[in-house]
Formats: structure tokens, sequence, C-alpha cells
């Protein structure tokens, strides 16, 4: 089951129309944020902070 799927059975559950001005492209928006926001998830983080130097810093 596509997320837009759930995101628009779920609009549908609090009672709006889905078909309605302003909503109907709400669930494939939601689900290109999710996707957009978690894609970091499937990156190894090693290959990003292996060229950072840390000095610690005292305050």
């Amino acid at each position: 089951m596509k997320l837009a799927h759930i995101i628009e059975q779920l609009i549908i559950n609090f009672g709006e129309d889905i078909k309605r001005d302003g909503v109907v492209e709400t669930p494939a928006k939601v689900e290109s944020m999710y996707i957009e926001h978690l894609s970091g998830y499937k990156y190894d983080p090693k290959q990003y902070l292996k060229n950072l130097k840390m000095k610690h810093i005292r305050v």
C-alpha cells in the first residue's frame, strides 16, 4: 500500500472531502515529504564525517 493512499484514508477519516480543492494533492505531497525527510537513512554517515576534524572546545 502506498503512503499516499494511507494519507488519503486519514484525511477521509478526519471528515475531509478528498476531492476538495487544496486537498486533492495533499496525499502525494505528504508522501513526497516523507521520502525526502527519511532518505538520509540509506546513507552511511561515516562517508560524510571522515573528512571532518573535530576539536574539543572548552566552555
